[in-house]
């Protein structure tokens, strides 16, 4: 419990100075009630932040808070421009997300062709990054997450950063949804 609370005061440290890893791995502590009391509202605006800043995982992170109305008020379409931002910066699980709105026609107009490029796009980044693939970690509540490895100082990271948001609404269930999220070292 207390190297929960440590880890959680040294992510938050270094989110202050603008890490966007540290702020998608604080949204992922206050998710899960991980080292800090669980806050959906506050896991959300921490998410906002890092995807802001052009991070991959935390633009999927709020696409999935929108998708499930988790700590804001659902809303597909916006949960679609979340995944949007991330799949054009090559992270699988939106690609496989957005694939699944078009089929689906969730906060976007029904488009096979279009299910099928992000399908295709997934499956081809899935399969060039399958020696990197991050490690599976269990936290205290039994969800399989990954932690990303940690991207050095000097190496640089393709990012596409989208406007900021201020919406901010109550909701709950961010535990459950923590399978689909992503803490990040």
């Amino acid at each position: 419990m207390k190297n929960e609370e440590q880890k959680f005061l040294e992510y938050q440290d270094k989110a202050k100075l603008g890490d966007a890893k540290a702020m998608n791995n604080v949204a992922c502590c206050y998710a899960t009630g991980t080292g800090v009391e669980q806050n959906d509202e506050e896991a959300v605006e921490w998410y906002r932040k890092a995807a802001v800043k052009g991070l991959a995982i935390a633009q999927y992170n709020l696409g999935n808070c929108y998708a499930t109305g988790t700590g804001i008020d659902e809303n597909q379409a916006e949960a679609v421009k979340w995944y949007t931002y991330s799949s054009t910066a090559g992270n699988t699980n939106a690609q496989k997300s957005l694939a699944d709105c078009y089929l689906k026609g969730i906060g976007v107009k029904q488009d096979n062709n279009q299910a099928d490029i992000w399908n295709r796009k997934a499956l081809q980044s899935q399969s060039s990054h399958n020696s990197e693939q991050p490690k599976a970690f269990k936290s205290k509540h039994h969800l399989n997450t990954q932690i990303l490895p940690a991207i050095e100082e000097k190496e640089e990271v393709t990012t596409q950063s989208p406007p900021s948001s201020t919406q901010k609404t109550s909701g709950s269930g961010l535990q459950s949804l923590f399978k689909r999220l992503t803490l990040t070292k």
